[in-house]
């Protein structure tokens, strides 16, 4: 956190603590059984810390030797959202859309951001999820997309 006191000169150091800058981050992209792979797609983690608040962006584009692997997909944030206590480990909220299948099979979902710094594109509650086997009968194609992205407290 930026700590301004009197008497202090305005830098761009502490410009840029204040604004935030986009930066890469190490996220995963699992699957509950078997893990997918890039392959000749691309994959970015991308975050902007101010103070306790982070936003986030995540963007999957399928290339001809993505593997979907098998399962509900999970995707790790950069940090973990704040605990707000209660039987709930969901931190958070945002928002997804992938376009699968074709350029006209697109859907806008709600992500839950898990406290364990995971967050999960789910269709129906906690458990449920957007998967390799893809979405309303559709499966993940070369040139498909997901674009999540969010903002959330952290502690």
């Amino acid at each position: 956190m930026v700590q301004w006191l009197a008497g202090m000169r305005t830098t761009a150091e502490r410009l840029r603590e204040t604004a935030g800058v986009w930066q890469d981050y190490g996220g995963a992209w699992t699957a509950s059984t078997t893990n997918p792979s890039i392959g000749n797609g691309a994959l970015a983690f991308r975050y902007m810390q101010i103070g306790s608040t982070i936003e986030f962006m995540v963007r999957i584009v399928w290339g001809s030797t993505t593997s979907d692997g098998d399962g509900t997909y999970d995707f790790g944030l950069p940090a973990a959202p704040k605990a707000y206590g209660g039987s709930s480990n969901i931190g958070g909220t945002a928002t997804c859309i992938i376009e699968i299948g074709s350029a006209t099979n697109r859907y806008s979902f709600g992500v839950l951001l898990y406290n364990t710094g995971l967050v999960r594109v789910a269709d129906d509650g906690e458990t449920s999820g957007l998967s390799a086997g893809g979405w309303d009968g559709h499966g993940w194609e070369d040139g498909n997309f997901l674009l999540m992205s969010g903002r959330y407290e952290v502690d």
